[in-house]
């Protein structure tokens, strides 16, 4: 109740931020007509997740715009994005829970949409993904040592280019497993509806419906073996002529994986994103963008990354080359060890 309390009261403040927004138009100004969208195409939100190997099994809602393709058009957009992870957790004294994680997630994916009607579109997304021994301990170690930076006890006790991912609870293993593992993520498919468009005052807005069907194999990990199901708000505003605004807010309804017979576990979480981009020039620009979700795992089990919120900052830089739009971003976890340590994403936007 506290969380859903708390969520509804961040949603609030949000709203009226997004309405002062509007504000920055005076009344006697004209707002541009729609094809501003042609002189600067925004390449924000980045879709980037938060690819924690314990949130890969659940429905995970990609950052979106509220913006839907025009009838009849396609865009195709492939991504890659590389994630960090290593967590050695455990309940003092007790040891009830273990929470031990040591490898680099690989995320390709394909994000295929069709606009439907130009106020309706639909989207598919196809994610291969792999749990591997990882290529960043060194080149992490080597950054955080030249900059003085302070090294995480899990990181220094483990050792690099290790595999390690093991869930324990009252000294009974539901995952122990040394072997990396990759293969085809839980597609997702999606179909957005626009509210409303931008005026003077109000922002677009849309909503976006998303299941994600079980084609994961959940005995690798790489899905829960259910199907989740997903509700977005999505907000854009442009409050200047260079300054952009996106805000996601999602509830997502997900089904506990057979593995975790143990504990008990929330059916829903709660996420959201907002960013913001602005551009330097019409075709270069750069992105903040802050992504948070709630946790579904036991809120008392003493380590952080069953307890944890997430929450990830993620700064980005984009190119329109005046058809095809190309991104480059990375990422840091603000909240320990309920995301990736650090994420590099990159990828390409096509619409034809």
């Amino acid at each position: 109740m506290y969380r859903l309390i708390r969520a509804a009261y961040i949603i609030f403040l949000l709203a009226v931020f997004c309405y002062s927004c509007g504000g920055a138009y005076s009344a006697d100004q004209t707002f541009p007509e729609k094809d501003w969208l042609h002189q600067k195409d925004p390449s924000a939100p980045i879709p980037l997740k938060n690819d924690m190997p314990l949130y890969l099994l659940f429905l995970n809602m990609t950052p979106d715009k509220a913006e839907t393709l025009p009838e009849g058009k396609f865009s195709f957009s492939p991504n890659y994005a590389i994630s960090n992870i290593i967590i050695d957790k455990v309940t003092t004294p007790s040891e009830l829970y273990i929470v031990q994680i040591d490898t680099e997630v690989h995320r390709f994916s394909c994000d295929v949409r069709y606009g439907l009607r130009d106020d309706m579109e639909l989207g598919v997304e196809i994610p291969y993904i792999r749990l591997s021994r990882g290529t960043l301990d060194g080149f992490i170690e080597s950054f955080e040592d030249f900059f003085n930076f302070t090294t995480p006890g899990a990181r220094e006790r483990a050792d690099d280019y290790d595999f390690k991912y093991r869930v324990s609870y009252d000294y009974k293993d539901m995952v122990n497993d040394t072997t990396p593992r990759g293969g085809l993520g839980d597609m997702v498919f999606s179909f957005k509806y626009r509210m409303r468009d931008e005026d003077e005052q109000w922002p677009r807005l849309a909503l976006k419906a998303s299941i994600k069907a079980p084609t994961g194999s959940d005995s690798k990990l790489l899905g829960s073996g259910n199907v989740d199901f997903g509700l977005s708000l999505l907000v854009d505003k442009n409050c200047a002529d260079k300054l952009f605004l996106y805000l996601n807010l999602n509830a997502i309804y997900v089904q506990k994986p057979d593995i975790f017979t143990y504990f008990d576990m929330d059916e829903y979480i709660l996420s959201g994103m907002f960013a913001a981009e602005y551009f330097f020039t019409n075709r270069f620009s750069t992105t903040l963008q802050l992504s948070s979700n709630t946790s579904p795992y036991p809120q008392d089990s003493g380590t952080d990354p069953l307890d944890n919120e997430a929450l990830m900052l993620l700064l980005a830089f984009a190119y329109d080359f005046g058809g095809p739009k190309w991104h480059i971003s990375v990422t840091e976890n603000v909240f320990t060890d309920s995301s990736p340590d650090v994420s590099f994403e990159t990828g390409v936007g096509f619409g034809f």
